[in-house]
């Protein structure tokens, strides 16, 4: 009698298959915690140098057009709310709002009476923002990568968490909203 080595080969290259995948989905699960994580860090990081610029123009005296103050300080409200409720999604519109009213205010710099330390810290929030974005995008591979990771290793994907994409709810027809400060044609 023959003795046939297939099936434990068969069975070997399962184990395998369930062992190489449990690593990759965790490794891949931590990934995406992980960047996450910088997200948020960039995203407090624009808020607190974003609260500095608003107490450095109310300190200077500086009178922000009211609307331009307005949006100012509703953006960082909404992101306050996205931080307390862990809502990346919502923390994404905040941050894109906020950098739309920071290009207004930068180019409105040329008309308020603007120091240069204030210039300074313009930038600084601006670039914070910025960064907000580069991480942003950083996480959507990290979880795109993710997502391939539970398509090829579906029989135990169940295992662990689906993070979903970020903005993958957003409606890509929706029209970008225009600076109220724009030239009117």
């Amino acid at each position: 009698m023959k003795k046939s080595y297939i099936p434990w080969l068969v069975l070997a290259g399962l184990a395998a298959y369930v062992f190489i995948g449990w690593l990759a989905l965790s490794s891949g699960s931590l990934g995406v915690q992980a960047q996450n994580g910088a997200v948020w860090n960039a995203i407090t990081t624009g808020g607190e140098k974003l609260g500095r610029l608003e107490a450095q123009y109310n300190a200077g005296g500086i009178q922000l057009p009211k609307d331009l103050m307005k949006d100012l300080v509703e953006g960082r409200k909404a992101l306050a709310a996205a931080k307390q409720s862990n809502d990346l999604d919502a923390a994404a519109a905040a941050v894109d709002k906020i950098q739309i009213n920071l290009t207004a205010l930068s180019e409105a710099s040329g008309i308020l009476d603007t120091t240069p330390a204030l210039i300074s810290l313009m930038d600084e929030t601006s670039e914070a923002f910025n960064k907000v974005g580069y991480e942003r995008g950083k996480l959507i591979d990290v979880q795109k990568g993710y997502a391939m990771t539970r398509v090829i290793f579906f029989p135990i994907s169940g295992l662990f968490p689906d993070y979903g994409i970020l903005g993958s709810s957003a409606n890509p027809a929706q029209p970008m909203p225009t600076s109220q400060f724009a030239p009117k044609d």
